[in-house]
């Protein structure tokens, strides 16, 4: 246990000879343990408080059967003796722990099984992040007949190894060096897409003024601000219709599978906007009546003063047989959702 860091994730597992019974030991035990506890299962429980371990066993309700893991000869009684236990940091990692009386070992013990997920987490120091290429420029077609005959050649002019791990070497820095030359790497974009450069300025001169006293301070600041807002407005609206016009491109050219990448990247997922129905005054309407009286009073608004005679079939001289079953609400309201 010395030799294992805090950190890090620890399974600890084994016949411990130990009964610890049932009852909550505050962190270290469930209330589904086997028995009546013993003086090596106090051991135990000092052992996890310990080293902060948790016993895995006995925190799920299963019948006794799953519980016990070793039974005594002639099968006069059956005891709770090896444990699976991890970190109480680790502990929401734990799906389920149970016996199997029925597995086939060779054993006189029952097998444990514990199941968890495991997730770990991906540690990037900062600033030290990978550099992608800018393939982007590839679709220039001067920019990559150049890149693949400058690879074409530096193939040629490399030294081919005999075996596949030399060949696959040389290949790769090969099309790095030559990558280098020719394609640059991606720049950390800002966090808004449309932010040009001379926007960047603009904030880091604002910001200057951010806690200079007086009024000349304060309207400098609102003064940059103003500018600021009005230069978003304007590269957004640029670069929205720059990514439009792409996107009609690859339309009439039948790349749907890159249009549609486009407006899912530039777009994102469409979400309908669930505001309440408000009145003809502007007051939200929060009764069941009032709305369905809102919406009859809009949908007439909008035939007002039309003739809709020619619309609308009445039901005159018609087989009650033709006419077929009422529609019912359900039916009305699902018509309506779609």
């Amino acid at each position: 246990m010395q030799y294992v860091k805090g950190h890090e994730n620890l399974i600890v597992m084994g016949d411990w000879n130990a009964v610890l019974g049932e009852g909550v030991e505050e962190k270290v035990t469930g209330e589904y343990g086997l028995g009546t506890r013993n003086e090596r299962g106090e051991r135990l429980i000092e052992f996890c408080n310990k080293f902060q371990l948790v016993i895995a066993n006995t925190l799920f309700k299963n019948h006794k059967r799953r519980r016990y893991t070793w039974k005594r000869p002639g099968d006069t009684g059956r005891f709770q003796l090896d444990y699976i236990m991890i970190r109480q940091r680790f502990r929401n990692q734990i799906l389920d722990c149970k016996a199997y009386p029925g597995a086939d070992i060779d054993s006189d013990h029952n097998i444990v099984v514990m199941r968890s997920r495991l997730k770990f987490k991906t540690l990037v120091r900062k600033n030290q992040y990978a550099k992608k290429w800018d393939t982007e420029v590839l679709r220039n077609d001067e920019i990559r007949l150049k890149f693949s005959n400058a690879i074409d050649t530096a193939i040629r002019n490399s030294a081919v190894g005999s075996t596949v791990e030399e060949k696959w070497t040389w290949l790769k820095k090969a099309i790095t060096e030559v990558g280098k030359e020719n394609i640059s790497t991606k720049k950390v974009a800002a966090k808004k897409p449309w932010v040009t450069e001379e926007i960047l300025q603009l904030i880091d001169e604002r910001r200057k003024y951010k806690h200079v006293p007086g009024k000349s301070g304060i309207q400098k600041y609102k003064s940059l601000r103003n500018e600021i807002n009005r230069k978003c407005r304007e590269a957004k609206t640029k670069w929205l219709q720059e990514k439009c016009e792409d996107i009609e491109k690859d339309m009439i050219v039948r790349r749907t599978d890159s249009a549609h990448r486009k407006v899912k990247t530039t777009f994102g997922d469409i979400k309908s906007n669930g505001g309440n129905i408000k009145s003809a005054t502007g007051i939200p309407l929060l009764n069941a009546e009032e709305r369905a009286g809102r919406w009859k009073e809009y949908i007439e608004s909008l035939y007002e003063g039309e003739d809709l005679s020619d619309v609308i079939e009445e039901e005159t001289g018609v087989d009650l047989e033709e006419i077929g079953d009422p529609v019912l609400e359900s039916e009305f309201k699902r018509a309506l959702e779609d």
